[in-house]
């Protein structure tokens, strides 16, 4: 019995490692938008449910974690809150924010730049780009006056994040006292029916030594796998 001989030709093997290419840029996308698994931190953490961890803030009742832009930050939870309340959209939005961590930029005893990030929990999602626009309109009528106007440097633009999508704005503010730190950037980032708020804020002289910071800030925010939780999960 006479056995069939295969032969591949140029073209056959050009197609093959086109697949295997186009195969293992799928699989690296894939990786790159699933969340990382939250095992190892939660191990790390000791049964900890919200914390700090060298230059890592973890919070698994909210399932996300943030790191310092690099070492010279300092981070500091603000709140253990596993519990917050539904936010009402007519009313001022940035008092109703839950913050739960602080990282700072101090040198020789003085706050440079700082991050906040807070939570805000809906009764149905938001569009995420109003949300950025209404705190934006918010915060202009609370700092600029009939003599000092603020100066907007980049206006309500998405996405703010690589996997959540989003908005961000930043503006400069009217300089005061009470608010030497008056640059500030805001980025909203949804998830289910929370939408994270990352305030960033430095000095106008100092801004672009720290812009670099607040956009590795922001990129660093890791929304933790919530597998075990039903699709249509709510908070």
């Amino acid at each position: 019995m006479n056995k069939k001989k295969f032969t591949f030709d140029t073209s056959s093997i050009f197609f093959l490692l086109f697949a295997l290419v186009a195969v293992l840029v799928l699989i690296y996308e894939v990786n790159r938008y699933i969340p990382d698994q939250p095992m190892d931190l939660q191990k790390a953490a000791g049964g900890k449910a919200i914390g700090v961890m060298d230059s890592t803030y973890f919070n698994f009742p909210f399932y996300f974690s943030m790191r310092t832009p690099d070492s010279s930050w300092s981070i500091k939870p603000l709140s253990q809150d596993t519990v917050i309340q539904y936010a009402n959209y007519e009313l001022p939005l940035l008092p109703q924010v839950n913050w739960y961590v602080e990282m700072s930029k101090n040198i020789d005893g003085e706050v440079m730049a700082l991050a906040q990030t807070g939570i805000l929990k809906w009764e149905q999602k938001v569009n995420t780009e109003d949300l950025a626009i209404s705190f934006l309109s918010e915060i202009l009528g609370m700092y600029e006056t009939p003599t000092q106007r603020a100066n907007i440097i980049q206006r309500t633009v998405m996405p703010a994040h690589h996997i959540l999508q989003g908005a961000f704005w930043a503006t400069l503010l009217p300089a005061s006292q009470e608010n030497k730190l008056n640059l500030w950037v805001l980025s909203v980032l949804p998830r289910r029916n929370l939408t994270f708020i990352v305030l960033s804020k430095t000095s106008e002289k100092d801004y672009p030594v720290f812009v670099k910071s607040f956009e590795r800030i922001v990129s660093r925010f890791e929304a933790l796998s919530m597998m075990e939780k039903a699709v249509e999960f709510q908070f």
